[in-house]
């Protein structure tokens, strides 16, 4: 049911009404109510506090269609929200989005302007117990900027049992598409990140049973063509049956380059130092370049390493490396 008032002057015309929405058989599963009415001539729908029911989801707006409309956002599955990407852009129809676990929930407070023409979205976004690409995160919160040229995020913290991010930053679109040549900002840092559960969602073939990593990166320019700093740290990496005490890199990328300054690796009484590049051509995917490594240790009893001990446990031996290589 609706109900619908209003007043008709020369050059004036205004409507107001209270609707109530349900759902129809077989139709979209959507409900609420919404205060809403129309002035001449100050165009634009103008919406007093109302709500819209999905499946999983509520959404509370007011204000004007035209200008800034006030919003708050819950939801249980974020399937409710695929047809308004849609319509946003076709491009967006396959975007992957988390999955909300159990009690788990996603809130959005924040404004929404530009609708008939370019959209602007920004507020605070909420994230409970959600899974995305395999990976559990108890707690995900930030202050999100959101247009078709791209996303800015600020303030973001991310809690998951395998590690915890902070980070603020920017990345470029192209009528909402991601490319080569869109803009990054990204400067984050990450704590306690636990090795053994990760490596395995990155897809990596090396085995790690263990180690804690930190580290900090500060990265501008474009997803083809980044640059910035690395800072990164390992403690108690196991790994191929070795037990490595600590791992810390520093590292640049620019200029189709990706350079590690200055490196050490320390298992019991070894102590190795490395540096090297990696260089691939311009254009080319960086799967594909040259590598120069450089590496020197201190002499150190070859049965400290594992596989050494394992099989000749009564060798006395020292071991002292210098390398060098190109590849």
């Amino acid at each position: 049911p609706w109900h619908v008032g209003g007043t008709l002057g020369k050059r004036k015309f205004a409507v107001q009404a209270q609707v109530h929405i349900t759902t129809a058989r077989g139709g979209i599963p959507i409900s609420g109510d919404m205060d809403v009415s129309y002035r001449q001539p100050r165009a634009g729908l103008i919406f007093g506090n109302s709500h819209l029911d999905l499946s999983h989801s509520r959404i509370y707006f007011s204000g004007t269609s035209n200008q800034t409309l006030q919003v708050h956002f819950e939801s249980t599955d974020l399937a409710d929200v695929r047809p308004a990407l849609a319509q946003l852009s076709s491009r967006l129809n396959d975007l992957p989005l988390p999955i909300v676990r159990g009690n788990g929930t996603v809130h959005f407070d924040g404004t929404i302007s530009g609708l008939s023409a370019s959209p602007y979205i920004q507020g605070d976004f909420l994230a409970s117990e959600t899974e995305f690409r395999s990976e559990i995160w108890h707690q995900i919160r930030s202050q999100i900027k959101l247009a078709q040229g791209g996303v800015d995020f600020s303030s973001l913290v991310g809690d998951s049992d395998a590690l915890r991010i902070n980070a603020s930053g920017h990345l470029g679109f192209e009528n909402w598409a991601i490319g080569r040549d869109s803009a990054i900002r990204l400067d984050g840092q990450v704590a306690r990140a636990d090795l053994a559960k990760l490596v395995p969602h990155l897809g990596a073939k090396t085995p790690v049973s263990g180690g804690i990593a930190s580290g900090a990166v500060n990265i501008s320019g474009t997803l083809g063509e980044p640059r910035g700093s690395a800072r990164l740290k390992i403690e108690n990496l196991e790994t191929y049956g070795e037990r490595i005490n600590a791992v810390r890199v520093d590292a640049t990328v620019e200029n189709n380059r990706l350079q590690i300054t200055r490196g050490t690796l320390q298992a019991g009484p070894a102590l190795l130092s490395f540096s090297g590049t990696y260089r691939h051509g311009d254009g080319a995917s960086w799967q594909n370049g040259e590598i120069e490594f450089k590496a020197d240790s201190n002499g150190f009893p070859l049965t400290s390493l594992a596989p050494v001990h394992q099989y000749e446990p009564g060798l006395r031996a020292e071991v002292e490396i210098h390398a060098q290589a190109v590849a």
